[in-house]
């Protein structure tokens, strides 16, 4: 939703109708609209589109967690408890070993890492969608089984506003093991996209792509495939 879908626009080859924004405000995560975001101090369950009776085992349980909206037809999206904030932490800092082996296949990749103090858990304001939630998705869109039945959003204080910051998805296989990950991360107003995928049976690097704030065409920096 919002600007993570913008930005999945530019990396897999669907440009929008309207005329790109040419400023900095380009760069900025718009305010998502009509999303009924449930506040703290509200109840944590509310309907989702699926029973917490019919929930998988995960590390995770969904059911301590407070429903947020629906996205996607098949995605629920929750806001992660305090008591799991940790563990998410954790996992989280386990992209930092790929966001090093971005830097060594492609040089010109900004060094970045994912701090624990810098996780955000808390919109900015109501309905932005600048923070770390939790995703289930049991399904594809063409009502399969999925292979990855959730996923973490992430997000970071990390001055995103001035033209630098890292944010993406991480994917969990059945198995709670991370089996992808999207990684977005801007410096001086240019974006590149790591995209992560299980090769040679473990997690990697498969593909650097970057692109210009502004312009809605990507250059391939790293191709796994091409090596």
């Amino acid at each position: 939703m919002g600007f993570w879908n913008n930005v999945k626009k530019i990396f897999m080859g669907s440009k929008p109708q309207s005329k790109p924004v040419q400023d900095e405000s380009c760069i900025m995560r718009p305010v998502e609209p009509n999303i009924p975001f449930v506040s703290e101090s509200e109840p944590k369950f509310k309907t989702a589109q699926t029973t917490y009776q019919e929930l998988p085992t995960f590390k995770y349980d969904i059911s301590k967690m407070r429903f947020l909206y629906h996205a996607d037809p098949n995605d629920d999206i929750y806001g992660i408890p305090i008591e799991y904030r940790n563990m998410i932490a954790d996992d989280l800092m386990q992209i930092n070993m790929l966001l090093d082996e971005a830097c060594t296949k492609c040089s010109v990749v900004p060094q970045r890492r994912i701090i624990k103090e810098q996780i955000n858990f808390k919109p900015k304001r109501e309905m932005d969608d600048d923070f770390t939630r939790f995703v289930y998705t049991p399904y594809t869109k063409t009502g399969k089984i999925s292979k990855y039945p959730y996923f973490i959003k992430f997000a970071l204080n990390d001055g995103f506003l001035s033209g630098n910051g890292l944010f993406g998805d991480i994917y969990f296989t059945k198995d709670n093991q991370i089996g992808k990950a999207w990684l977005v991360s801007w410096s001086n107003h240019n974006c590149y996209t790591i995209n992560c995928a299980i090769k040679e049976k473990r997690l990697q690097v498969t593909r650097i792509d970057v692109a210009t704030a502004g312009e809605y065409s990507k250059t391939c920096l790293y191709n796994y495939n091409n090596k």
